[in-house]
């Protein structure tokens, strides 16, 4: 018994424990993939020599890509991790599906529209605050329309917030009026004293230039 345990452990697949995902090894066989024409798939193979990957796209069968082209469903890039709802440039709201790390780009399911791909720094995440603004406030922007913040730019101090009768919008943190804080926040409130969020130390990532990292810290 002890030696058929030996050689079907030695005859078994590649497992996690055989790949484990690093900034040299980004993705392994089995993991969730987006390519780069936003099509969901499943690895299925990887070549160290061409630096590419084999995956069955879904509806589209095999297919092989360079790696760099590939954006992992698992993980954090920047201010994004899989699984976040956000808003896009164009005001649409999506759940992040995906990352890539060595072009900083979010594959992400938008909302009517399926799977599109947009540079991580072009995207709000419905979480956090900015600028003494949080997700969830009541504001009335400098058109006098009301609204309710949906999500926030870690990277250029714009929100996105859904207007009354008139859908979603973004603007400037600083042309928004707040109906429930004045100019300055008290101690109770010490989310809203940061100037940015979330903060962005690369000392959560694997280096410098490969902004990627397993889960929030």
């Amino acid at each position: 018994m002890k030696v058929l345990s030996l050689v079907l452990m030695l005859s078994a697949p590649a497992s996690a424990m055989a790949c484990p995902h690093s900034r040299q090894q980004f993705v392994c066989p089995g993991d969730a993939i987006v390519d780069a024409g936003n099509n969901k798939g499943i690895l299925t193979a990887v070549n160290p020599f061409q630096h590419t990957a084999s995956y069955q796209a879904e509806y589209l069968g095999m297919l092989s890509a360079p790696i760099e082209t590939l954006a992992l469903a698992a993980g954090c890039l920047e201010a994004l991790c899989v699984g976040d709802a956000i808003v896009d440039d164009a005001n649409n709201k999506g759940i992040v599906a995906a990352v890539n790390p060595y072009n900083g780009t979010v594959a992400y399911e938008a909302e009517y529209l399926g799977m599109r791909s947009a540079s991580v720094r072009t995207l709000k995440v419905a979480r956090g605050c900015s600028l003494g603004y949080c997700v969830g406030d009541a504001i009335v922007d400098d058109a006098n329309n009301k609204g309710i913040i949906i999500a926030l730019s870690p990277y250029d101090d714009s929100a996105a917030y859904q207007a009354e009768y008139l859908g979603m919008l973004s603007a400037q943190i600083e042309t928004l009026s707040s109906t429930q804080y004045c100019a300055e926040y008290g101690e109770s409130h010490p989310a809203r004293q940061a100037r940015h969020y979330p903060s962005l130390p690369t000392n959560r990532y694997a280096a410098p230039d490969f902004r990627y990292y397993q889960s929030r810290k």
